[in-house]
C-alpha cells in the first residue's frame, strides 16, 4: 500500500544494504593516510613557497650589485683599532671584522 506525503508516494522499507567493501578498521586507516597526504603535501608547498621568496632575495642582490658593493667598500674603508688584540676582545672583534669586510669586497670584484 502506498502512502501519500510531502515528498510523493513512499512504499514499504527495503532490507538494509551491505555496508561498503571495507571494514572500519580499514576505512579509519585509509582517512588517516589522505590526512597525512594532505598535510605532508601542504608543508611541500610551504617549503616550495619559502624557497620561492629566498631565490627572489638573492635575485635582488644580484641586480642591486652597485648598491651591495658600496655598503661592504664603506664597511672595509673604516679601519679597526691598532693594537694586540689579547688585551682587548672587542679589538679583536672589529679587527675579525674588518677581515670579513675586506675579503668579501675582493671576492664580490668591487672597485
Amino acid at each position: 500500500m502506498l502512502a501519500r506525503g510531502k515528498t510523493g508516494a513512499k512504499g514499504d522499507r527495503g532490507a538494509e544494504g551491505p555496508r561498503g567493501m571495507l571494514s572500519r578498521r580499514a576505512s579509519v586507516a585509509l582517512a588517516a593516510v589522505l590526512v597525512v597526504v594532505v598535510v605532508v603535501a601542504g608543508c611541500g608547498i610551504a617549503l616550495g613557497w619559502r624557497g620561492i621568496e629566498l631565490a627572489n632575495k638573492a635575485l635582488v642582490v644580484v641586480h642591486h650589485h652597485g648598491a651591495l658593493c658600496t655598503a661592504i667598500s664603506q664597511l672595509a674603508d673604516e679601519n679597526p683599532p691598532s693594537g694586540n688584540p689579547a688585551h682587548n676582545p672587542s679589538r679583536a672583534y672589529l679587527q675579525e671584522q674588518h677581515a670579513t669586510f675586506t675579503e668579501l669586497h675582493r671576492k664580490f670584484e668591487c672597485s
